[in-house]
């Protein structure tokens, strides 16, 4: 939601969020006023970052743009998703 604030300000966010027996997804859509960067961009790290917290928790991360449409989806696998402990653990090492 921030980088959907951040380069759509005053635009409407739809936010969805879906679960099925394997999978949990949550999604962010907003027009986008502002051209973020999905190569490399060494001053935007926002979607650089999503990608990295969504590998953390064993999501996955897809990202598309359609004309001004941006939509950005996290999927978490239901059945082997990390326990509370492994999660503290893998940010522990990240950190």
């Amino acid at each position: 939601m921030n980088n959907a604030l951040k380069h759509s300000p005053g635009t409407p966010i739809t936010i969805g969020l879906k679960r099925d027996a394997s999978d949990i997804r949550l999604s962010v859509s907003n027009r986008c006023v502002t051209t973020p960067v999905l190569a490399q961009d060494p001053v935007g790290m926002g979607l650089h970052i999503m990608k990295h917290r969504a590998q953390l928790i064993g999501a996955g991360l897809h990202i598309e743009r359609r004309a001004e449409l941006w939509r950005v989806e996290v999927c978490l696998p239901r059945a082997s998703s990390p326990s509370r402990s492994e999660l503290r653990t893998s940010v522990r090492a990240a950190a």
